[in-house]
């Protein structure tokens, strides 16, 4: 089990050695993601990245991570939006 805390805006630095020691400490293991890299991860078409995830929940690295950084380069497909798009006149996002 590990806690995720989302917020709207991102906060950069939260997860950082140097942030997070003024936090108190969870029992659960905690990330905080704005909702933006919550949405990235949960919809990146590849089954690699839980276990990703939860190997840097496990051992953090040092200087700090984000879901972000971990998604990485994986491909973001967001089926709704996609739809959605796909549903309206012009068709395709800008970019």
């Amino acid at each position: 089990m590990f806690g995720i805390v989302v917020t709207m805006e991102p906060y950069h630095l939260v997860n950082t050695p140097a942030f997070r020691d003024v936090l108190p400490e969870t029992v659960v293991p905690t990330v905080v993601a704005s909702c933006s890299e919550l949405e990235d991860a949960v919809v990146a078409a590849d089954p690699g990245l839980e276990a990703a995830v939860l190997a840097h929940i496990e051992q953090p690295p040092a200087g700090g991570w984000s879901l972000r950084d971990v998604a990485g380069q994986r491909t973001v497909i967001n089926p709704i939006l996609e739809e959605a798009w796909a549903a309206l006149p012009w068709g395709a996002p800008p970019l």
